[in-house]
């Protein structure tokens, strides 16, 4: 079952997505949006951009971290880095 939903184009070329729409098809802020053009119809298809929060799923965390620990330890990572580059060769 198709359905219809109308948008007026304003007087600077842009649209506003009917909600219906945008929560069918998870549409978020920031999303992109393609125009496809077939004769005198146009498909509007969503495109993803990969979000930072997209992959956090990937890495479950072992437990939660406070800002001030998680600081910490970037910082103690980073040190250990430039340490072992400086270290010299034998």
């Amino acid at each position: 079952m198709s359905a219809v939903w109308k948008a007026r184009v304003t007087s600077k070329a842009q649209i506003t997505v009917p909600k219906a729409v945008r929560e069918r098809l998870g549409i978020r802020p920031g999303d992109d949006l393609a125009f496809e053009i077939h004769g005198v119809h146009v498909e509007v298809v969503p495109t993803r951009r990969q979000r930072v929060t997209d992959f956090a799923r990937l890495f479950p965390a072992r437990r939660a971290v406070s800002a001030k620990e998680a600081r910490t330890r970037g910082w103690a990572v980073e040190t250990r880095r430039l340490v072992r580059r400086r270290r010299p060769t034998r």
